[in-house]
């Protein structure tokens, strides 16, 4: 993260980071929405759901851990950034293949397998950026905020994306790409401050436990 003094805790960067978070959040429930009723729609089969959601947690369960400690040794606004732009690149290769109206389930399930590893990543850096934006008095603070928003994208997204479907598929992908899109590129405009310099490979085991418990806390 950049180190100059007028960048250090800016005032603006957690309701960015909030908002940024909010928005990926919804635009997950929003895709989720949209790819189960679309591929019930294809099969007609109750057992494709179940493979929507295998699809999406093996790799990001894989990942979750590597990606904790990748996050630990690099700046989480840009595996955060990448994370959400893989899953706005997701939605739109969703809205593709919806728009070219395929009767086949099996194009959807390798987007949610990308989907699902990118999910594994963003989980661990979104988790690690709140200490990075405030500081520490303000941060138990800031994590309720945090937390209650999520609560709230959570409950809004899936009625959100019900909604959207209504109007068709291709526009609920296509909305869901872009609340991604904007996400990562908000993520992009944060500063907080200094990051400490990396450690050592002696301490690699540390951070895989440390991953390992924001996997309790992953989105």
């Amino acid at each position: 993260m950049r180190s100059d003094s007028s960048d250090i805790y800016r005032v603006r960067d957690v309701p960015l980071f909030l908002c940024c978070r909010f928005l990926s959040t919804v635009a997950m429930q929003i895709q989720s929405v949209a790819v189960g009723w679309r591929i019930y729609e294809i099969t007609h089969n109750p057992l494709s759901l179940g493979l929507v959601g295998l699809c999406q947690f093996v790799p990001m369960f894989a990942l979750t851990l590597p990606a904790g400690a990748l996050v630990d040794r690099s700046d989480p606004r840009r595996v955060l950034s990448a994370s959400f732009w893989i899953e706005a690149l997701c939605g739109l290769v969703l809205l593709a293949i919806t728009h070219g109206g395929t009767r086949q389930e099996w194009p959807y399930y390798v987007v949610l397998v990308v989907f699902g590893a990118a999910r594994g990543c963003a989980g661990p850096s979104s988790q690690s950026m709140m200490p990075f934006l405030v500081t520490a008095e303000k941060l138990p603070r800031a994590i309720a905020l945090s937390s209650s928003m999520f609560q709230v994208a959570v409950i809004v997204g899936p009625a959100l994306g019900g909604f959207i479907y209504t109007l068709g598929p291709s526009f609920a992908f296509a909305v869901a790409a872009v609340c991604f899109l904007l996400a990562g590129t908000g993520v992009t405009l944060l500063a907080g401050r200094r990051r400490s310099a990396p450690l050592g490979e002696a301490s690699t085991r540390e951070h895989i436990a440390k991953a390992s418990l924001m996997c309790a806390h992953a989105a």
